[in-house]
């Protein structure tokens, strides 16, 4: 009863002002003026303004739609005419007599004094006596139930348009995975390039049927869970919560809340004050670091690039709040993954650049993400750098869904760079656009990864005690802060709160003799070798090599990609990376020469 269309319906059977779907006023009924002077029936002398007005009111105060059809029924009857002329010279050939029933009596008037008395128009009475049945009933206002809509498409064109949504690659978002189930388009769409590109779908594919954006816009948004952009963070849920609570579930919240507000601008002001203190001091360094959204590549204004997953291009940014320099550490899916070990390395490489700087305190502040900022593999980074750089590390964790630093602004350019440039068509195209994507100011200084940059930590974490505080696990999701001296961890998980110290020691274990020079020799490698790419990608990115949407000097690099195969194909004796050549090349020679790559690696 609280929907709009129905209180929209229901206050314009009762005569009153509303507004129609379009949003437009309609005006409250209003009875009209009665008939002119001079009618043959005389009305005016019949039924007086008052009597008319009661008629009126009590009309409308019906509701209802059938009750009210029933009522001009009752009134109106529908006559043979005295005098039918020849056919097709009369558009009827019956008349109507109109009566104003007053007290059971019925008072007969002119056509304008009836209609003007309900204040309706002539259409009311012809649908009432259109829906007399043969019993003598009128029908029930039918409108809004119709089991067979006219207008209704068919089941051909929704599942065509289903089929043309579910050729998008969508993606997980980020920073929501965790609470949503939402999926995310391509940055570039929206519901209106999608039906654009519907339309081209179906004359390419020759249907003659096709739906408007309207209908194609209900089907994306009541039978999938997709949205257009990723967004930059989680609602904070405490926040959230807080403010659409009742007033008796505020005060049970209050002292949880209250404890969130005062950690958010304890977070706040320490990293205001290490800004400061690196400012003033060179050998202090304070940095915010985070990885940015996928890059997608290629990418293009051309139509079929939409349809077709794209290699993930990463850039890890490290922003030193002190100077005002940003550093951007950029790989592809081909080089590295994105796991808790590439981010290390990664941060390992600027606490390099630091120290040779002259730098021996760093602190570094990140938000609370457990599978790449808040992990023993990046403590073990850490204890690993203090040791062999002399350094003093200070991690701090900014206020869970309050984490917004000014390392976001790097992300903001590289993306309004991206507007600007018209097509990339392969990674280090990415490397180039963040590049020159600061105009002003000093640019972004770019380390463009490859796998000899990538180490493995998994073995100083075996190597390490640090796991253990008195016989119990350092809360790793609970800590707010921890500080990294040689053979020393610090750490704290209030910001009001003391610090819990502990010593690191390489553990003695079982047949292994291991020191403390055994830990600090050098890190194993990641990768031994380039990754394969997902074999359904690679054949979208071959095809777009077939059709010439990517240029012919850009075709090297894809062939150039392997692919990862099948277990139930190689069961079978046959290579899917043939089975992919098959499909989608037309060239025997760009064919031969891709099958010589794969065998040579």
């Amino acid at each position: 009863m609280q929907w709009i269309d129905v209180q929209a319906k229901r206050e314009r059977n009762l005569g009153l002002k509303h507004k129609n779907r379009k949003g437009n006023v309609i005006p409250a009924k209003e009875m009209k003026n009665p008939c002119k002077e001079g009618c043959r029936n005389k009305c005016r002398e019949k039924i007086s303004e008052q009597r008319r007005k009661e008629v009126f009111e009590e009309f409308w105060k019906i509701g209802d739609h059938t009750r009210q059809w029933d009522y001009i029924a009752r009134c109106v009857k529908a006559i043979d005419k005295k005098q039918i002329k020849k056919k097709g010279e009369s558009r009827r050939n019956f008349s109507r007599k109109y009566n104003i029933i007053l007290k059971n009596n019925e008072i007969l008037v002119c056509k304008t004094m009836f209609l003007n008395t309900f204040g309706i128009s002539e259409q009311w009475v012809i649908t009432a006596l259109d829906k007399i049945l043969k019993t003598g009933f009128v029908e029930e206002d039918k409108r809004g139930k119709h089991n067979t809509r006219v207008n209704k498409i068919n089941n051909e064109i929704i599942n065509s348009i289903k089929q043309h949504i579910e050729l998008f690659p969508v993606i997980p978002s980020h920073y929501t995975r965790k609470t949503s189930t939402k999926m995310y388009l391509e940055e570039g769409l929206n519901i209106s390039i999608m039906h654009r590109l519907y339309l081209e779908y179906m004359q390419r594919n020759n249907f003659t049927q096709t739906t408007t954006l309207r209908q194609y816009r209900d089907i994306f948004n009541t039978q999938y869970n997709i949205g257009f952009f990723k967004p930059k963070k989680d609602q904070c849920n405490i926040c959230a919560v807080y403010a659409a609570a009742t007033p008796e579930d505020k005060s049970k919240m209050q002292e949880k809340y209250e404890k969130h507000k005062v950690d958010k601008e304890a977070a706040r002001s320490l990293k205001d004050l290490d800004k400061e203190a690196a400012k003033n001091d060179k050998s202090v360094c304070a940095s915010c670091f985070h990885l940015q959204k996928v890059l997608a590549t290629p990418q293009s204004a051309v139509s079929q690039f939409y349809y077709k997953s794209k290699l993930a291009t990463y850039n890890f940014t490290i922003y030193d709040v002190g100077n005002n320099e940003g550093y951007c550490y950029v790989w592809n899916e081909i080089i590295a993954k994105r796991g808790p070990n590439e981010i290390s390395s990664a941060i390992l490489h600027f606490l390099k650049t630091q120290k040779d700087k002259g730098v021996t305190k760093v602190i570094l502040y990140s938000d609370n993400c457990g599978g790449q900022n808040r992990n023993r593999f990046i403590f073990s980074m850490f204890c690993y750098a203090s040791m062999s750089l002399n350094l003093e590390i200070i991690h701090r964790f900014l206020e869970l869904r309050h984490t917004q630093n000014e390392g976001d602004s790097m992300h903001s350019v590289i993306e309004h760079a991206k507007k600007h440039q018209p097509a990339i068509y392969t990674p280090d195209q990415w490397v180039m656009l963040i590049r020159m994507a600061k105009v002003s100011g000093r640019p972004y200084i770019v380390k463009e990864m490859s796998q000899n940059d990538f180490f493995s930590f998994k073995e100083k974490v075996k190597l390490e005690n640090w796991k253990k505080d008195r016989r119990k696990k350092i809360k790793n999701k609970s800590n707010k802060r921890a500080s990294f001296l040689p053979n020393e961890i610090k750490f704290k998980y209030g910001y009001n709160e003391e610090f819990k110290s502990i010593q690191l020691k390489v553990c003695k274990r079982r047949n292994i003799k291991t020191s403390n020079m055994d830990y600090q020799k050098n890190l194993p490698l990641l990768y031994s070798s380039s990754l394969a790419i997902d074999c359904k990608k690679l054949k979208g990115l071959l095809e777009l090599c077939k059709t010439n949407a990517l240029p012919k000097m850009y075709h090297n690099y894809y062939y150039s990609l392997l692919p990862k195969e099948e277990k139930e194909k190689k069961k079978k004796g046959k290579s899917f990376t043939r089975e992919i050549m098959e499909s989608v090349s037309d060239n025997n020679n760009e064919y031969e020469d891709y099958l010589s790559i794969i065998e040579s690696n």
